[in-house]
């Protein structure tokens, strides 16, 4: 058992907060990517809904659902960023609640962040991916972002918490499981 273990500090909570509003910046650099896209864009199909983009109520949801995940995310992480700082100013119990936070922020953020930016290819056919737009750097961001830490093992960390009150892991390494 580490220091870090006996004594747990929201240090990791805190790395990972950076991540998670890296990420929610593409989540809103994307929602304002496909705006802009939608808006411009005068090229339809010709089996789609409305003869522009911008007035094609399918196209319309795409947007709609990038923008409404981006703005869920925004809420989670300011929900973790609170619990971070009860937990600054608080017990051991307000430590390992931001920890656990944070962890659900996590799992929520990339899940919500990954969607939204996929469907940024929904919104206009191949030219999203041309290289005057470059629409999927934003998944591709997303995506690394999303794999510096296990989402696997963030939401079982999380699940269990929820079903045995395990403490949940405050600093993560690299190497065999249970190697001293």
């Amino acid at each position: 058992m580490t220091a870090w273990d006996r004594d747990p500090s929201v240090h990791t909570a805190l790395a990972q907060l950076v991540l998670l509003a890296a990420l929610v910046g593409v989540a809103r650099s994307a929602a304002r990517d496909a705006t802009e896209f939608v808006q411009q864009r005068r090229r339809s199909y010709n089996h789609a809904s409305a003869p522009l983009p911008k007035d094609d109520p399918l196209v319309q949801q795409v947007v709609g659902k990038i923008h409404s995940a981006a703005f869920a995310a925004q809420a989670m992480l300011e929900a973790a960023v609170g619990s971070v700082r009860r937990a600054q100013q608080g017990s051991r119990a307000d430590v390992i609640a931001a920890e656990v936070d944070v962890s659900k922020a996590q799992v929520g953020i990339a899940d919500l962040v990954l969607r939204a930016v996929a469907e940024v290819f929904d919104v206009g056919g191949s030219s999203v991916v041309s290289q005057e737009k470059l629409l999927d750097r934003h998944w591709r961001n997303a995506r690394t972002l999303t794999v510096h830490n296990p989402l696997v093992y963030k939401a079982r960390a999380v699940g269990d918490h929820a079903i045995n009150d395990s403490l949940p892991v405050f600093v993560w390494t690299t190497g065999s499981p249970g190697a001293a």
